[in-house]
């Protein structure tokens, strides 16, 4: 008899348990249903935070390789770089700067075509030394080579076809400068400039030859 009592009390304790966690699921989704919007609430301010930590993490330095995808990032052998890693950024001897390869499309409205500028640019800058210019430009390079693309986009189509260099070389340092918020170049010289054209997406065909100086 005390045997088959035990049995029982299990049963019902296995009953119990049951009942509860078959009620458990909709007293759960009648919360969620009472409390909607603080729910949709909590989910937004999560998905924006997950966002925040995103962006944030993306712009560190320790990934620099993968928010530089624009072949401005190479360890390879083969790289122009003058061993800080970064492609065609090198400090030289005399003090003057190698600040990369550029090629800068724009489009031309009032002919229907698209233009793009391949340049190379050089200068000096407040840096003391080579280490001093590595570690700005390791942790500014993406930045600085936008504001050289954004400086050439915001010129006219007459602008990129009969270009008064100087003007051009005395607005990138203007412009990076300022939005850099400090100083950091002193002087830039636009070298190797071409001017390229295409129509209705064909091929690009060189219109200017490259101005070296």
């Amino acid at each position: 008899m005390a045997k088959k009592r035990l049995q029982n009390d299990l049963s019902q304790q296995e009953s119990d348990v049951s009942e509860q966690r078959s009620g458990r699921l909709p007293r759960m989704l009648r919360w969620i249903n009472r409390h909607r919007a603080g729910v949709l609430v909590l989910a937004v301010g999560f998905s924006m935070l997950v966002l925040v930590v995103f962006i944030s993490y993306s712009r560190a330095e320790s990934v620099r390789d993968w928010v530089t995808q624009m072949n401005v990032f190479s360890t390879s052998s083969g790289s122009r770089g003058g061993g800080n890693g970064l492609q065609g950024i090198n400090y030289r001897s005399d003090g003057t700067v190698e600040l990369g390869e550029y090629s800068v499309s724009v489009f031309d409205g009032a002919s229907g075509s698209t233009l793009r500028t391949d340049f190379r640019l050089e200068g000096r800058t407040v840096c003391e030394n080579k280490k001093a210019f590595d570690d700005f430009m390791r942790g500014n390079h993406r930045f600085f080579r936008e504001q050289v693309n954004v400086t050439l986009r915001n010129c006219e189509p007459s602008e990129l076809a009969d270009p008064d260099l100087p003007l051009l070389e005395r607005k990138l340092v203007s412009r990076i400068n300022r939005s850099l918020g400090r100083p950091f170049l002193t002087s830039v010289e636009i070298q190797g400039y071409a001017l390229l054209e295409s129509v209705e997406r064909e091929e690009f065909i060189e219109r200017t030859p490259p101005a070296d100086r």
